[in-house]
Protein backbone atom coordinates (compact mmCIF):
# COMPACT_ATOMS: atom_id res chain seq x y z
CA UNK A 1 0.00 0.00 0.00
CA UNK A 2 1.04 3.71 -0.47
CA UNK A 3 0.17 6.38 -2.83
CA UNK A 4 1.92 7.40 -5.83
CA UNK A 5 2.97 11.14 -6.95
CA UNK A 6 3.62 11.62 -10.60
CA UNK A 7 6.37 14.24 -11.40
CA UNK A 8 9.04 14.23 -14.40
CA UNK A 9 12.25 14.65 -12.40
CA UNK A 10 16.35 14.13 -13.10
CA UNK A 11 18.31 11.50 -11.81
CA UNK A 12 19.82 15.08 -9.35
CA UNK A 13 16.67 15.73 -7.89
CA UNK A 14 17.67 12.25 -5.74
CA UNK A 15 14.26 10.92 -5.43
CA UNK A 16 13.55 7.57 -3.32
CA UNK A 17 10.89 5.20 -3.42
CA UNK A 18 11.47 3.57 0.94
CA UNK A 19 9.68 -0.37 0.75
CA UNK A 20 8.49 0.04 4.81
CA UNK A 21 8.37 -3.93 6.18
CA UNK A 22 6.36 -3.92 9.33
CA UNK A 23 7.30 -6.41 11.37
CA UNK A 24 4.95 -7.61 14.68
CA UNK A 25 6.41 -10.26 16.50
CA UNK A 26 3.71 -11.68 18.81
CA UNK A 27 3.05 -14.18 21.16
CA UNK A 28 -0.57 -14.27 19.93
CA UNK A 29 -2.36 -11.82 21.24
CA UNK A 30 -3.26 -8.76 19.31
CA UNK A 31 -4.79 -5.75 21.74
CA UNK A 32 -7.62 -3.72 20.40
CA UNK A 33 -5.88 -0.16 21.03
CA UNK A 34 -3.00 -1.93 19.24
CA UNK A 35 -4.77 -2.63 16.18
CA UNK A 36 -6.53 0.54 16.11
CA UNK A 37 -3.00 2.36 16.15
CA UNK A 38 -2.08 0.44 13.47
CA UNK A 39 -5.43 0.94 11.20
CA UNK A 40 -4.45 4.39 12.04
CA UNK A 41 -0.49 4.59 11.01
CA UNK A 42 -1.38 2.53 7.67
CA UNK A 43 -4.12 4.38 6.61
CA UNK A 44 -1.85 7.68 6.90
CA UNK A 45 0.52 6.08 5.05
CA UNK A 46 -1.60 5.47 2.68
CA UNK A 47 -2.19 9.30 1.99
CA UNK A 48 1.38 10.89 3.42
CA UNK A 49 4.44 10.88 1.98
CA UNK A 50 7.33 10.09 4.16
CA UNK A 51 9.46 12.72 2.90
CA UNK A 52 9.67 15.47 -0.04
CA UNK A 53 11.55 13.45 -2.02
CA UNK A 54 9.63 10.09 -1.71
CA UNK A 55 7.43 9.76 -5.35
CA UNK A 56 6.60 6.05 -4.47
CA UNK A 57 6.48 4.36 -1.02
CA UNK A 58 5.08 0.79 -0.44
CA UNK A 59 4.05 -1.01 3.05
CA UNK A 60 4.00 -4.95 3.49
CA UNK A 61 2.39 -5.75 7.11
CA UNK A 62 3.42 -9.27 8.84
CA UNK A 63 3.81 -11.24 12.01
CA UNK A 64 5.43 -13.91 13.61
CA UNK A 65 3.58 -15.75 16.38
CA UNK A 66 5.47 -17.86 19.21
CA UNK A 67 6.82 -17.99 22.20
CA UNK A 68 10.30 -17.27 21.59
CA UNK A 69 10.18 -13.77 20.43
CA UNK A 70 14.11 -13.45 19.40
CA UNK A 71 13.83 -16.42 17.13
CA UNK A 72 10.12 -14.20 15.68
CA UNK A 73 12.58 -11.11 15.08
CA UNK A 74 15.23 -13.02 13.28
CA UNK A 75 12.47 -14.59 10.81
CA UNK A 76 10.42 -11.18 10.82
CA UNK A 77 13.91 -9.75 9.40
CA UNK A 78 14.86 -12.38 6.91
CA UNK A 79 11.11 -12.24 5.17
CA UNK A 80 11.96 -8.34 5.21
CA UNK A 81 15.09 -8.98 3.17
CA UNK A 82 13.50 -11.50 0.75
CA UNK A 83 10.46 -8.95 -0.07
CA UNK A 84 13.73 -6.18 -0.58
CA UNK A 85 12.54 -3.78 2.06
CA UNK A 86 14.48 -0.54 2.77
CA UNK A 87 13.17 -0.30 6.15
CA UNK A 88 11.82 -2.72 9.43
CA UNK A 89 9.51 -1.00 11.37
CA UNK A 90 9.25 -3.42 14.47
CA UNK A 91 6.02 -3.37 16.58
CA UNK A 92 4.73 -5.11 19.31
CA UNK A 93 1.05 -5.72 20.04
CA UNK A 94 0.60 -4.04 23.43
CA UNK A 95 1.79 -0.46 22.38
CA UNK A 96 -0.49 2.74 21.32
CA UNK A 97 1.39 4.77 19.01
CA UNK A 98 0.04 8.06 16.74
CA UNK A 99 -1.09 7.86 13.22
CA UNK A 100 2.42 9.47 12.19
CA UNK A 101 4.84 7.54 14.48
CA UNK A 102 6.29 5.85 11.03
CA UNK A 103 6.49 8.78 9.48
CA UNK A 104 8.57 10.84 12.43
CA UNK A 105 10.89 8.21 12.96
CA UNK A 106 11.79 7.84 9.04
CA UNK A 107 12.36 11.76 9.18
CA UNK A 108 15.46 11.23 11.73
CA UNK A 109 17.51 9.38 9.09
CA UNK A 110 19.15 7.05 11.26
CA UNK A 111 19.94 3.50 10.73
CA UNK A 112 18.26 2.59 14.14
CA UNK A 113 15.76 4.96 15.84
CA UNK A 114 13.40 4.05 18.28
CA UNK A 115 10.24 5.44 20.68
CA UNK A 116 11.10 5.01 24.18
CA UNK A 117 8.22 3.63 26.25
CA UNK A 118 7.69 2.39 29.64
CA UNK A 119 7.81 -1.17 31.08
CA UNK A 120 4.92 -3.13 30.68
CA UNK A 121 5.29 -3.68 34.83
CA UNK A 122 2.88 -1.17 36.56
CA UNK A 123 4.74 -0.64 39.82
CA UNK A 124 8.30 0.24 37.46
CA UNK A 125 8.27 3.79 36.71
CA UNK A 126 10.81 3.43 34.34
CA UNK A 127 11.57 3.17 30.71
CA UNK A 128 12.90 0.52 27.91
CA UNK A 129 15.46 2.14 25.92
CA UNK A 130 19.30 2.98 27.41
CA UNK A 131 21.66 5.47 27.78
CA UNK A 132 24.70 5.22 25.67
CA UNK A 133 27.10 4.32 28.45
CA UNK A 134 24.71 1.40 29.56
CA UNK A 135 24.54 2.54 32.65
CA UNK A 136 20.69 3.44 33.29
CA UNK A 137 17.66 3.57 31.47
CA UNK A 138 16.65 6.97 29.82
CA UNK A 139 13.79 8.81 30.53
CA UNK A 140 11.58 10.85 28.57
CA UNK A 141 9.11 13.37 30.38
CA UNK A 142 6.11 15.71 29.10
CA UNK A 143 9.32 17.88 28.29
CA UNK A 144 11.52 15.72 25.92
CA UNK A 145 11.96 16.44 22.36
CA UNK A 146 14.00 15.72 19.96
CA UNK A 147 16.52 12.27 19.94
CA UNK A 148 19.27 11.39 21.50
CA UNK A 149 22.55 8.12 21.49
CA UNK A 150 21.87 4.86 23.14
CA UNK A 151 22.77 1.64 23.98
CA UNK A 152 19.62 0.32 22.58
CA UNK A 153 16.05 1.14 22.61
CA UNK A 154 12.98 -1.37 22.98
CA UNK A 155 11.46 -2.52 19.68
CA UNK A 156 8.14 -1.90 20.76
CA UNK A 157 8.02 0.91 17.84
CA UNK A 158 11.62 1.05 16.13
CA UNK A 159 12.71 1.89 12.66
CA UNK A 160 15.95 0.05 10.94
CA UNK A 161 17.00 0.89 8.00
CA UNK A 162 18.12 -3.22 6.26
CA UNK A 163 21.49 -1.76 5.96
CA UNK A 164 21.61 -2.63 9.86
CA UNK A 165 21.40 -6.58 8.94
CA UNK A 166 23.72 -6.14 6.02
CA UNK A 167 26.07 -5.08 8.85
CA UNK A 168 25.86 -7.27 11.57
CA UNK A 169 25.90 -10.49 10.83
CA UNK A 170 23.41 -13.24 11.83
CA UNK A 171 22.15 -14.28 14.92
CA UNK A 172 20.99 -10.72 15.16
CA UNK A 173 18.66 -11.53 17.98
CA UNK A 174 19.70 -13.81 21.32
CA UNK A 175 18.90 -13.88 24.55
CA UNK A 176 22.78 -14.80 25.71
CA UNK A 177 23.45 -16.03 29.27
CA UNK A 178 24.89 -13.47 31.26
CA UNK A 179 25.79 -15.38 34.42
CA UNK A 180 24.25 -15.18 38.16
CA UNK A 181 20.37 -16.77 36.72
CA UNK A 182 20.16 -13.94 34.45
CA UNK A 183 19.82 -13.72 30.39
CA UNK A 184 20.04 -10.57 27.96
CA UNK A 185 17.17 -9.54 26.18
CA UNK A 186 17.09 -9.32 22.39
CA UNK A 187 16.80 -5.71 21.89
CA UNK A 188 20.40 -5.37 24.43
CA UNK A 189 22.05 -8.39 22.78
CA UNK A 190 21.47 -6.72 19.61
CA UNK A 191 22.53 -3.20 20.85
CA UNK A 192 26.56 -4.46 21.21
CA UNK A 193 26.14 -6.21 18.07
CA UNK A 194 25.70 -2.76 16.55
CA UNK A 195 27.78 -0.92 18.10
CA UNK A 196 30.93 -3.42 17.29
CA UNK A 197 30.08 -2.27 13.80
CA UNK A 198 30.02 1.44 14.01
CA UNK A 199 25.85 1.55 14.41
CA UNK A 200 24.51 4.04 16.43
CA UNK A 201 20.88 3.25 18.21
CA UNK A 202 19.25 6.77 18.46
CA UNK A 203 16.05 6.76 21.40
CA UNK A 204 13.46 9.24 20.19
CA UNK A 205 11.24 11.08 22.69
Amino acid sequence: IGPRRTRTFSMSDNQISPRIYVGIASSGMCHTTFAICLANLTAYFRFKFLAENVTRQDMVLDAVYGSNIAANYNTLVNRARTWNATHLLTLEDDMVFPHDALHALYRRNKEWVGANYPYRVEDNPSFTAVNKQGTSRVITTDESTGIEEAAYTGFGCTLFAMSVFEKVSQPWFLMAWMGNDIYSTQDGWFGNRCRDVGIVPYVDH
